[in-house]
């Protein structure tokens, strides 16, 4: 079954760094399908080794801030690094889901101004990244959901994921989330 991200690998053109001891760094997407979610990507900046060793990666039902997903990887190279969770889960259709990395250290987090302006959808047309759905937080010591602050800009970060069937799946339209 082929996976698939929501946006294809790009580099971050802006850098900056946390003010304390740690944060969680996301966006809020929503599938029309019910879809497959294998991982979490991480961008680790390139060409500088400042940059954390572990980050954890998380999935959250948006609605009440529920865990639904958790990885930790081994480590981290510059670029893009995947954080498989032990299982895939299954991220219900017209469920709003929050994407995450927590990372423990001050470090810089690449992103990209006005990114998600508008909601940008993946390549199979089954899975969007909602408008000014990017999320962040600072969350000394431990995971946290990343909802203290919102906009459009995006971190590096981004899904793994498949839509079960692999073939095609008539589109529905979605649902208005005001």
């Amino acid at each position: 079954m082929a996976t698939d991200r929501i946006i294809a690998p790009w580099t971050p053109d802006n850098y900056d760094v946390d003010g304390g001891g740690g944060r969680s760094l996301g966006f809020d997407f929503v599938c029309d399908v019910d879809t497959e979610i294998l991982g979490v990507w991480w961008f680790q900046e390139t060409g500088s080794a400042d940059g954390p060793t572990t980050v954890t990666g998380r999935v959250y039902l948006q609605s009440d801030q529920s865990l639904i997903a958790t990885a930790n990887n081994g480590s981290l190279t510059q670029g893009w690094n995947l954080i498989t969770f032990a299982a895939p889960f299954t991220a219900a259709a017209d469920v709003i889901y929050t994407a995450a990395v927590w990372e423990a250290i001050n470090t810089r987090a690449g992103y990209t101004n006005g990114m998600l302006t508008d909601d940008v959808v993946d390549a199979s047309g089954h899975v969007r990244a909602l408008a000014s759905g990017a999320r962040y937080g600072l969350s000394q010591g431990a995971p946290a959901y990343p909802g203290t602050g919102s906009g459009t800009f995006l971190h590096g970060v981004d899904i793994e994921f498949t839509v079960p069937g692999g073939g095609y799946v008539p589109r529905g339209e979605f649902l208005a989330f005001l």
